[in-house]
């Protein structure tokens, strides 16, 4: 995988709310906000799983500083697609409006394969006003006009993108039959009532990323940044080797194996425009991909193993030197401040 736009996000560690949700059906309203195919029960029962516990108090820095865990995150709308994935690996992720367009290249190089994805949009709630003697204070909290118009917006701008990928003319191959040349897309709007602009500025990345995974329904899954591109042969060789694939989900449900993806990241000093064209090089079908990379990152010095020139401990125990002379598994140490990307089991991740 090549990073193909570099950024720092404040990482908050927030607890997510559901990690199961039920295999039951509800009430028909809440289908009317399931949108794709006929709502089947898991995707509506995540909109009863996940409001179960909401509390529509905006967060605070001093309630995120004190470990109180945000409730306000509110699923507004699913987007569930009605073409059938193919591949054994879900990719989950999180966005916002602005990344969109990363997410639009990384759908177009999994082709076949399912994408769910959480995006985000902040909603800061406005003072109320404190009730008067012998007055019950206000219950919840309704949006005003401008804030029901900004998230009218947000679903409509994730509506086209969604449509633009499960049209069949986008999603169908070259003759006609059902087999899809884009990923498979599952897209959940979650808003969250946060105090001031500090708080919209932090992307509760755990949680958004969690609420992804929830509807993956593979065996196998892997979360990445929504600003990654995929080499092709993850889609075209690797989950295409039925062999490999019923190893891989073997060992990830009965060893608990995971396996670590190499991540590359372009050269900072070059413009977003030119960092985008050598990541789709660098992911590009060819006689030799992986010669190809090297040659980018020994000779050229356009990529390079991402965190190499900053937080090393992060991924540094990949030990990229022996992964670029083998073909081969290898076994990796884990080291304290290890954060790979890594392939896993989906049902262990629920344990």
């Amino acid at each position: 995988m090549v990073r193909a736009q570099g950024g720092i996000l404040l990482l908050l560690l927030r607890i997510l709310l559901c990690s199961v949700f039920p295999e039951t059906n509800i009430a028909s309203g809440i289908g009317s906000l399931v949108y794709g195919n006929k709502p089947d029960a898991a995707a509506s029962a995540l909109f009863s799983c996940y409001h179960a516990q909401h509390i529509p108090d905006p967060i605070t820095m001093g309630a995120y500083l004190r470990g109180i865990p945000s409730r306000s995150l509110r699923m507004h709308r699913i987007w569930w697609s009605k073409h059938r994935h193919r591949l054994a690996l879900s990719i989950f992720t999180h966005s916002d409006l602005d990344r969109l367009k990363s997410l639009e290249r990384q759908c177009r190089g999994y082709p076949g394969g399912l994408i769910t994805v959480a995006v985000w949009v902040p909603i800061i709630a406005e003072a109320t006003t404190p009730p008067a003697p012998g007055q019950k204070p206000q219950s919840g909290y309704n949006l005003t006009a401008a804030q029901s118009a900004m998230l009218a917006n947000a679903t409509n701008t994730v509506d086209r993108f969604y449509t633009t990928f499960e049209s069949p003319a986008i999603n169908s191959s070259a003759n006609g039959s059902s087999y899809p040349h884009t990923c498979i897309l599952r897209i959940v709007l979650v808003y969250e009532l946060v105090a001031n602009d500090i708080m919209a500025a932090l992307m509760p990345l755990n949680i958004l990323r969690n609420t992804a995974m929830l509807m993956a329904t593979t065996p196998l899954v892997a979360m990445v940044d929504a600003d990654m591109l995929f080499n092709w042969g993850l889609a075209a060789k690797v989950l295409m080797n039925t062999s490999r694939v019923v190893m891989m989900e073997h060992k990830a449900m009965r060893e608990l194996t995971v396996w670590v993806i190499p991540i590359f990241d372009t050269n900072t000093t070059r413009s977003i425009p030119e960092r985008v064209s050598l990541a789709e090089e660098a992911v590009a079908d060819g006689r030799n991909p992986k010669a190809k990379l090297l040659d980018m990152w020994h000779k050229r010095g356009d990529v390079y193993p991402y965190g190499m020139y900053g937080y090393t401990l992060g991924h540094g125990p990949t030990n990229y030197e022996i992964w670029s002379n083998t073909s081969s598994d290898y076994n990796v140490t884990y080291q304290t401040g290890y954060e790979p990307f890594f392939i896993v089991a989906r049902r262990v991740l629920h344990r």
